[in-house]
């Protein structure tokens, strides 16, 4: 909440959004509005500014905690229980709209997996940046990671032997399958995104990426899997969530 009062200093920089409709107010020509989205508020928040947004969260001193393929992903400069995947310059950037549908879409699987993918806290379209819980995957996710930042810090055989670790675990297996069967977005299950936490729970740690088919498949899945959740108060959070995902898919159809 004290990062939206710095970044919101008065009304007229910023204003919730509490419809889909409201996402038409994004004048991208602008170049200084964005959308984000931020812990478990009941909307998003159209704010307008000048500046980077990365500074709040990421800035010289801050440790990469992992590298894909288009996202650096860094620990939070003043939460290291946090993490902030930044999607590389020459990738096509996020939209509003899909900024909005990552966080939500992110959260649902999150709820329904009981922590099998890091909850989002915040999604943000200007600089492509999402903020999620930080996971330390242990030895082999160590070491895959390691290998994927500079691709020279350990031998080949050392990483298969670490790959083939993961990618045998039973409660890796039983969580990719999960994903699968709720056909996660765009969901890329190798050894490198996926591990185990320190309590002991599979995680996914790649960003859920939203694009313009899949989500249609994704509620038809998951609705039955939140239907069967018994904790009461995790189900009620995922069809909040849900039904944000549908309001916006009712105003951008292309999306689905």
């Amino acid at each position: 909440m004290g990062l939206s009062m710095r970044l919101t200093v008065n009304p007229e920089h910023g204003r919730r959004i509490r419809s889909a409709a409201q996402i038409d107010n994004i004048r991208p020509s602008l170049g200084r509005v964005f959308l984000c989205c931020m812990g478990s508020w009941s909307g998003c928040i159209l704010i307008i500014m000048s500046g980077e947004i990365k500074k709040f969260f990421i800035d010289e001193s801050s440790e990469l905690h992992g590298k894909g393929g288009s996202k650096d992903v860094w620990v939070h400069k003043n939460r290291p229980d946090m993490v902030v995947k930044e999607k590389k310059g020459f990738f096509t950037k996020t939209d509003g709209p899909e900024a909005v549908l990552r966080h939500h879409v992110t959260n649902i699987i999150h709820l329904v997996t009981d922590g099998g993918v890091p909850r989002s806290r915040f999604s943000f379209s200007k600089e492509d940046l999402q903020g999620v819980e930080k996971v330390d995957l242990g030895a082999e996710g160590d070491l895959i990671r390691n290998f994927n930042k500079d691709y020279a810090t350990r031998p080949v055989p050392d990483k298969d032997v670490a790959e083939e670790k993961i990618s045998t675990d039973p409660r890796i297996v039983a969580l990719r399958t999960k994903l699968r069967e709720i056909r996660t977005p765009f969901f890329d299950d190798q050894p490198k995104n996926l591990g185990v936490g320190e309590d002991g729970r599979a995680v996914y740690v790649d960003a859920v990426v939203i694009g313009k088919r899949g989500l249609k498949s994704f509620i038809e899945a998951v609705v039955p899997e939140i239907e069967k959740m018994t904790d009461e108060a995790k189900k009620e959070k995922a069809l909040r969530y849900l039904e944000r995902v549908k309001k916006i898919l009712e105003k951008y159809p292309d999306r689905r």
